[in-house]
């Protein structure tokens, strides 16, 4: 449990790997390296992520029409340092798997049923108050057009106005 809290610490921020092994060592802690860490927070977690070839300066990722170019449509930089080894990656994790793997947790299955039960209760008013998102219109409309009728049903939002909406960590 120490070594995945250092692990998390680690992420938070964005300490080198170099630098994480030698904390290691100045504290003995001998047991823990990062490989096994990794292995057993994938062991907990059993997300894997996809990895997709991207422009070096995030204009395009290299999917669907782009598959088979060479190089970035909107900036003209390869997508190849060397034989088709990709300058740059973006990650991604199937969003399915990782709701099938927050609602295996109980305590997280509650939060993402907040919708349903913040919905069920008399905060819930059919007027125009609004002090939710699900308060608004968009939301009504599409639960009177029979969205929303299972209690475990999620509402996403998604941002389109640009491909890179967190910083990119490099180790």
């Amino acid at each position: 449990i120490k070594g995945l809290r250092l692990l998390k610490i680690k992420d938070k921020y964005n300490i080198p790997e170099a630098a994480f092994n030698e904390i290691l060592k100045v504290f003995e802690i001998s047991k823990v390296s990062l490989f096994k860490l990794r292995k057993l927070l994938g062991n907990i977690v059993p997300l894997e992520p996809t990895l997709v070839n991207c422009c070096i300066n995030s204009c395009v990722a290299f999917t669907g029409e782009f598959i088979n170019e060479d190089h970035c449509p909107y900036c003209g930089e390869f997508r190849y340092k060397s034989s088709q080894v990709a300058r740059k990656n973006a990650s991604y994790w199937s969003l399915i798997n990782t709701l099938r793997a927050q609602y295996k947790d109980k305590a997280r299955s509650e939060t993402l049923r907040y919708r349903h039960t913040y919905t069920s209760t008399n905060e819930y008013t059919i007027g125009n108050q609004i002090s939710d998102v699900f308060d608004g219109f968009r939301y009504k409309t599409l639960v009177s057009s029979g969205f929303f009728s299972d209690s475990r049903d999620i509402a996403l939002i998604a941002s389109t106005d640009g491909y890179q909406i967190f910083r990119q960590k490099r180790n």
